[in-house]
């Protein structure tokens, strides 16, 4: 098991996953899925979950904008690992959640080659404008001031780019103003962070939506606010 309290650098990490990616792809249970190998393959997977919340926690960052894409990049890592804790020890992994690990190793290698992290996916809670939910696989990419054009302090940032983000005022101001996650912060203070939306979030989601395919399904509206935390 990774040593959860061993900080790292940047090539010890691609060492490490390196070898553990080895491992996995080498796997017999990825030869024959024979179910007899479904839990110990289950449990290398796990491991490479380790390693990297090894890294995005405690490992040597270069900068603090690195720390800060790192740290957020760790929620879908947090995410995979909790996936497959739930089947950690099972016989009974359903298969269709194979294409998700497979995102897992498929970003790991682009890592161990180049030391670039341009994107994640995750499954995501997505609504309609009847606010019927759906589970969605989405993309989330890296994304800069000059990718877009927009001078905004929320940028460098991942972002979703499959399904759009919620960008109506109303509902966003009030989340902010109500909703429990900013309970200690003062009125003033939640009218600034809604400015702040206004000045800095709304422009790249404006611009982000444009981009998208899917517009009929959307994310929760957390996601759009809290940007401006």
């Amino acid at each position: 098991m990774e040593d959860l309290q061993m900080s790292y650098g940047k090539l010890d990490a691609q060492a490490k996953l390196s070898k553990q990616h080895d491992i996995i792809k080498t796997h017999p249970y990825r030869m024959n899925f024979d179910p007899k190998w479904r839990s110990d393959y289950i449990e290398c997977l796990f491991e490479l979950s380790n390693i990297w919340a090894n890294y995005i926690w405690m490992g040597d960052h270069s900068t603090d904008e690195e720390k800060k894409l790192m740290r957020q990049w760790g929620r879908w890592v947090h995410n995979y690992n909790q996936e497959l804790l739930h089947y950690r020890g099972r016989r009974d992994v359903p298969f269709k959640r194979f294409h998700y690990y497979e995102q897992m190793l498929q970003i790991t290698h682009e890592f161990i080659k180049t030391g670039e992290l341009p994107e994640y996916y995750e499954i995501s809670y997505l609504w309609n404008d009847k606010h019927v939910s759906y589970m969605g696989e989405e993309k989330y990419s890296l994304i800069t001031k000059e990718m877009c054009g927009i001078d905004s302090s929320i940028l460098p940032c991942y972002l979703p780019t499959k399904y759009s983000m919620r960008n109506d005022y109303e509902s966003i101001k009030e989340y902010i103003m109500t909703d429990y996650h900013y309970r200690q912060k003062t009125t003033e203070e939640k009218e600034a962070i809604f400015q702040n939306w206004v000045e800095n979030v709304a422009p790249v989601i404006e611009w982000l939506n444009s981009r998208h395919d899917d517009t009929e399904l959307k994310h929760a509206v957390w996601q759009s606010a809290r940007l401006a935390d």
